[in-house]
This record gives C-alpha cells, structure tokens and sequence, in this order.
C-alpha cells in the first residue's frame, strides 16, 4: 500500500507523488486545441484566447494539447494526433458530433480520466462552455 502525505502548498492542497495534471476534484484533465493553418477563427483564438488561458490558475493543474496541422483535412488523421491521446480522436469520431462536423474548427475537447466530457466548436462555445468547464474541474479559473 502507498503511503502518500498530503501537503498544502499555496493555498491549494495537492497529494505528493501524484502528477500536476490531477485535479483537487480528481482525474486527469486533458484539453485539445485542434484546428489548422488556414482557420481564421483558429488564428483568432490563438492570438487572443490561448495566452491568457495559458497564464491562468486551472492551466497549471491540467494537461493542454494542440493539434493544429496545414489544413483541416489533415486535423482528422491520427497521425496528426499526440500518441498520448489519439483515444481522443477515435472516441470523437465515433460520437455523433465528432462524425458529422468533426473537421469544422476551432475545435475543443476536453477529457478527464480517459473519457471525453465536454466537446464544443468555435470561440465563443470555448468562453461560455469550455472555460466554465475547465473551471469546474480544476477549482481555478481558466
């Protein structure tokens, strides 16, 4: 059995020994960005949403990914895709979401603890169903 110790760091309370991408509400937390070279609203998100997200409290406690190849086409080929988490992409298609509209872009998926829990498109999806998600998760703002 492991004996791990709980410590209080900075306000938050973490358990020793276990990865930084594990939630106080538990699990792993993984976000994709996915989009591509030739999407405007991708370049949007990057140049306005993506910094400030990347400095925020919840990115800390959270494993990020982006997949953003040439085009969209490319977006939708495993290869494309992180080995970590190309379950992601294959469970994404599967779902009605991921096979009707799968390569329209922004695209957003979060996923904790091999599961995908919330999937949305677009920037404004990303601020008014993804940030207050991510939040949720992580107890910190996003």
């Amino acid at each position: 059995m492991l004996n791990r110790r709980l410590i209080l760091a900075g306000g938050g309370l973490a358990v020793a020994g276990w990865p930084a991408s594990l939630s106080a509400k538990g699990g792993k937390i993984d976000p994709v960005f996915a989009g591509n070279e030739l999407c405007g609203q991708c370049k949007i998100w990057r140049a306005q949403s993506e910094p400030g997200f990347k400095s925020s409290p919840a990115f800390k406690k959270l494993t990020y990914h982006v997949v953003h190849p040439a085009n969209a086409t490319l977006m939708l080929k495993e290869e494309n895709w992180p080995a970590g988490i190309r379950w992601i992409l294959t469970d994404f298609q599967m779902s009605d979401e991921g096979a009707q509209r799968g390569g329209i872009t922004p695209r957003f998926i979060l996923a904790q603890n091999q599961k995908i829990v919330l999937a949305v498109v677009g920037n404004r999806a990303w601020t008014e169903r993804m940030v207050p998600k991510i939040k949720e998760l992580t107890g910190a703002a996003a």
